[in-house]
């Protein structure tokens, strides 16, 4: 699926298998449970980080996509497992 524009919200589902960090302590503070709401700025491609432009102001970006399951709407980085959904985009 072509995610690139479509407003979406990621959860972070669980670590990956082999995350980079042993102290199951994500560098970035990014915990599973960790919900972001955005417009996806890139392709959702493997080897590449996905960027959401936050409703709330900035970016957000994964690390490197190393997996793609698009029948489950998830994805896995090199730190997490993510999964996605396409929500309403509401402007008030």
């Amino acid at each position: 699926m072509r995610l690139q524009g479509k407003h979406i919200s990621l959860i972070k589902v669980g670590d990956a298998y082999d995350a980079m960090y042993t102290s199951k302590e994500h560098p970035n503070g990014i915990i599973t449970g960790y919900i972001v709401i955005g417009t996806v700025v890139n392709s959702l491609k493997q080897d590449h980080s996905l960027i959401l432009a936050r409703e709330e102001g900035g970016y957000f970006h994964t690390s490197p996509v190393k997996e793609i399951n698009e029948k489950e709407k998830t994805f896995t980085t090199v730190n997490s497992v993510y999964k996605y959904e396409i929500v309403e985009r509401l402007d008030i």
